[in-house]
């Protein structure tokens, strides 16, 4: 390579922009690829952000060589900079057709895919995975992501599980990432004992893998008929088969400090944003008395929205913990000297409780985000109240002490821009209307027959169901028991198994009220999390395209999946 060459690519790689144009600008004269030069040039004028400069640069780097990969996808960059969306997508595709290597072609083909998720264009999203999947017709790793995408984009559960079946037996795919993802698509489905079976097949292959591990226990809440001392056990095995032999927790001696310092409260989360948890969490943090309260935040997550940075301005002091280990992030909360922790994930997406494990401040409590034990023998206290866990009812459920708040464990901050409050419908419609909103795991008979008996109660009335769930599959769990008559109700036994009903014809309409079904087109927020590197993972890392340099650098090299969490 030309000295003088590397010399302007090592200032560029810097971020040291005027030095390397003026090198760049001498090398015009006499460097025999002068493609890469003004394709570089192009680089430094899109690091000061001059996208129009930049267009011109990586222009006439394509009029000498049309064919130059590089140069189309900075192209679609500068574009999208302009918020000429739709020629940048059709510059980002002409750099992956002017390739022939997949590394190139995925990564190219992830900026197409998150503007579009971005934008919502699903039928666009569809056209994409079309082309991606003639030109790579047998890539385990692209198929995988395709079918993930129509599980979790779309609910179009029985096609992510058809291709899921035939991905089990190609030589390339790795398998217990594919039973997690199938397990993914089944809970979906409403067929959760299903699930936890594939997510108990990856874990025999790979048993040390926290985030199928949450996922199996996160399924076994949705069964009713999963016996209480069951579950427990299945949360006691997260602490016995997760915990990397190498840790030793902190010791904390706080001898001969302040006794009257604020106390260092830390909250860990990956939903400091807009978010269920978010909304319940955000007014507890801000009406902390500073006085008696310092709160650090723990987020791990990329995204940042204005919930984010009001969370932000509550905190004595932020910090970004996504990408680290487990290690690390107790090792940071350790060195702070926070006295108490409070976990908010549980075992859902996002979640980094392997820092649990550690002990990294000397109280630790969960909060929010399980509604059930987290079977972690070093997390100290789990918080709730008196109408969720009644005294002297479901101590035994726990491993953690149950701190009970005075009134409810909830606190939810509402809405900044809701609309008006209208006279209820029922006043012009001349009935009551109920909505059923959830996955469609959560209907199962017993919570459908409570929904039939108020509705059996109340002649005429109406009930909207919207669920990600198949619809056909739908009626078939839930109007059997609702026009039944409503008997369908959980056994006062709480420990009774397999209970099952025969089903009726799949009606619309019962002889004292109607249920109909609602779509549900958004996406959940929820499923996967795939690490750095993933190739078409659907998740909160979106990451800013950084512009290609003449040495082919953030090539992708991988279409290896992530993991799909809840």
């Amino acid at each position: 390579m030309n000295p003088a060459y590397q010399q302007a690519l090592t200032l560029l790689n810097g971020g040291h922009c005027e030095e390397a144009r003026r090198l760049y600008s001498e090398l015009l004269r006499g460097h025999d690829e002068v493609k890469f030069i003004l394709n570089d040039l192009g680089v430094t004028h899109f690091l000061q952000e001059d996208a129009g400069r930049a267009l011109s640069y990586y222009d006439a780097a394509l009029l000498i060589d049309p064919q130059f990969a590089i140069a189309h996808q900075n192209r679609g960059n500068a574009l999208m900079k302009q918020d000429r969306v739709d020629e940048a997508i059709a510059s980002f595709y002409a750099s992956m057709e002017c390739s022939n290597d997949k590394g190139w072609v995925i990564q190219v083909g992830h900026q197409i895919l998150t503007r579009l998720s971005e934008l919502d264009r699903k039928e666009d999203i569809n056209a994409y995975w079309r082309v991606l999947i003639e030109r790579f017709p047998n890539d385990a790793g692209i198929l995988h992501n395709y079918a993930n995408h129509l599980s979790e984009a779309f609910y179009r559960y029985d096609e992510a599980l058809e291709i899921y079946q035939r991905l089990e037996s190609h030589p390339d795919v790795d398998l217990p990432q594919l039973y997690n993802d199938w397990g993914v698509a089944l809970k979906g489905a409403g067929r959760t004992v299903q699930a936890r079976e594939m997510y108990r097949r990856a874990l025999a292959i790979r048993p040390f893998m926290p985030v199928m591990y949450s996922n199996l226990l996160f399924d076994s809440l949705y069964d009713p008929d999963l016996a209480p001392d069951m579950i427990l056990e299945l949360h006691k095995g997260y602490e016995k088969n997760q915990v990397p032999q190498d840790i030793t927790p902190f010791s904390h001696n706080h001898a001969g400090g302040d006794p009257d310092r604020p106390l260092r409260i830390g909250y860990l989360s990956s939903d400091f944003r807009h978010h269920s948890i978010g909304l319940f969490t955000l007014s507890v943090i801000k009406n902390h008395d500073p006085h008696q309260f310092e709160v650090f935040c723990y987020y791990n997550c990329p995204v940042n929205d204005d919930y984010t940075d009001e969370f932000k301005s509550y905190a004595r002091l932020w910090r970004v913990v996504d990408g680290m280990d487990p290690g690390s992030i107790a090792r940071l909360i350790h060195d702070d000297r926070i006295d108490i922790l409070v976990e908010l994930n549980g075992h859902t997406k996002g979640n980094v409780l392997p820092v649990l494990f550690y002990k990294p401040a000397p109280v630790q409590m969960t909060w929010l985000g399980n509604v059930h034990s987290l079977g972690i023998s070093t997390v100290d206290w789990f918080i709730t109240d008196a109408i969720a866990d009644p005294p002297g009812m479901t101590e035994g459920q726990f491993v953690e002490k149950l701190l009970r708040l005075p009134g409810s464990f909830l606190c939810f901050t509402p809405y900044k821009e809701t609309p008006d409050l209208l006279d209820t419908p029922a006043l012009v419609n001349g009935f009551v209307t109920f909505g059923l909103v959830g996955n469609f795991a959560k209907i199962n008979q017993y919570m459908v027959g409570l929904y039939a008996r108020v509705m059996h109660a109340l002649p005429g009335s109406m009930c909207l169901v919207r669920s990600s769930g198949d619809r056909g599959r739908l009626q078939g769990r839930a109007y059997g028991d609702v026009l039944q008559g409503g008997d369908r109700r959980r056994p006062p036994d709480s420990q009774t198994t397999n209970r099952r009903y025969p089903r009726l014809p799949r009606n619309l309409q019962g002889d004292r009220y109607t249920v109909r079904f609602l779509s549900l087109q958004r996406r959940d927020d929820h499923l996967r999390r795939p690490p750095d590197g993933d190739a078409h993972g659907e998740s909160c890392r979106n990451k800013p395209p950084f512009p290609g340099r003449s040495e082919h650098s953030h090539r992708a090299g991988s279409s290896r999946m992530g993991i799909r969490q809840r």
